[in-house]
């Protein structure tokens, strides 16, 4: 090769025809999020599931089954389709859920520092591929086709290796740091004023059930271990009868998981890991989230002046269209007047989430 950028140039067109890596271009890696923590959105599965927001993918879908009530969530990070990132705005999501009658909406924004568009990882990426070593053939007496065949197959693996360790730097020690807003109603807009029981007092006088401000931190040692730490406040109304008043509502919580298999040994060539971070894999994790209400036992939620839930979880991530995830949490109620109970409540989610989309 006469020049560095013509020997790139070249690896690039052979490597694309191999379709490993489908649309990539060396010098702008497949548009997507590094997934920080591989808790991610289920970070918290249990009290704030509802409000939970991270919006590390373009869109995430869970639908959670329980013994008692089955739940619906999905994220859209739309700026995600835009042809170029921009920090802050590049990680803005709208959140949608539907639990117990409350339907729930929301929108954040996340500050990403290990972007994989930032300046930082274009000059990282762009050093290594300047870095590439040129294919020179030993075999002598070989014909041009046996050489263009083993030359093709140099650079596949070579690109594979690079892409892989500037994946795996990216993810190394990294954080993102987030804020989201979120409100709930009791699901009826509108309608006709009633007194269903006619004890002088109007059923559905509220149609806000209340608001939940939070901020989040998610850090990754590695692609296989990562936390996610939240902190949350925000005000409810117990149900929407006449002369419930909103209640201050605190609580943070607390998510770490770890990859402890891998399912794909070759992942780091399929087009998933090349065009959207996924590793198929098994994930063991656990979560505690904890919440207290400010007000009394005739204005909190069930009477109760705070609630804690331990979740371990078991999660099978196959495909990214096929991801399970069976968590058992342990709940510990306290209400007002100091009395404790803990229930057991298995759930079963099934996880959905696009990505690659460009």
């Amino acid at each position: 090769m006469n020049s560095p950028l013509r020997f790139l140039a070249f690896a690039a067109s052979v490597f694309a025809a191999s379709n490993v890596l489908a649309q990539a271009d060396p010098f702008n890696p497949p548009r997507n999020p590094i997934v920080l923590s591989i808790a991610g959105t289920n970070g918290e599965p249990d009290i704030y599931r509802d409000v939970s927001l991270t919006a590390y993918e373009l869109l995430t879908g869970s639908l959670q089954f329980e013994k008692k009530d089955d739940s619906a969530k999905a994220v859209f990070a739309p700026f995600k389709l835009r042809e170029s990132y921009v920090p802050v705005l590049s990680e803005v999501g709208l959140n949608f859920a539907q639990s117990k009658g409350i339907t729930t909406f929301g929108f954040g924004a996340a500050y990403n520092a290990r972007s994989l568009f930032s300046k930082q990882a274009g000059e990282d990426l762009n050093a290594r591929l300047m870095k590439m070593k040129t294919f020179r053939s030993q075999n002598t007496g070989e014909t041009d086709e046996e050489y263009d065949g083993a030359r093709t197959a140099y650079y596949k693996q070579l690109w594979i290796r690079i892409f892989d360790d500037f994946y795996r730097t990216q993810a190394s020690n990294a954080w993102i740091i987030g804020a989201a807003y979120n409100v709930q109603t009791f699901g009826i807009l509108a309608g006709d004023k009633v007194d269903v029981d006619e004890n002088g007092k109007i059923d559905n006088a509220h149609k806000q059930k209340g608001y939940d401000v939070s901020a989040s931190l998610s850090y990754t040692w590695d692609q296989a271990t990562g936390l996610t730490a939240s902190g949350h406040t925000g005000k409810k109304r117990k149900s929407a009868v006449e002369g419930q008043d909103l209640q201050n509502y605190r609580g943070w919580s607390l998510a770490i998981a770890r990859r402890v298999k891998t399912l794909n040994p070759n992942y780091r060539s399929s087009e998933d890991y090349m065009k959207s971070l996924f590793i198929p894999g098994v994930i063991l994790g656990a979560s505690y989230e904890w919440e207290r209400c400010g007000g009394s036992a005739t204005s909190c939620d069930d009477g109760l002046r705070s609630r804690g839930s331990f979740t371990p979880f078991f999660e099978l991530k196959v495909t990214p269209q096929a991801q399970f995830r069976v968590g058992v949490p342990f709940r510990r109620s306290v209400q007002f007047g100091g009395k404790s109970q803990t229930e057991l409540a298995p759930s079963v989610q099934y996880l959905l989430q696009l990505t690659g989309a460009k």
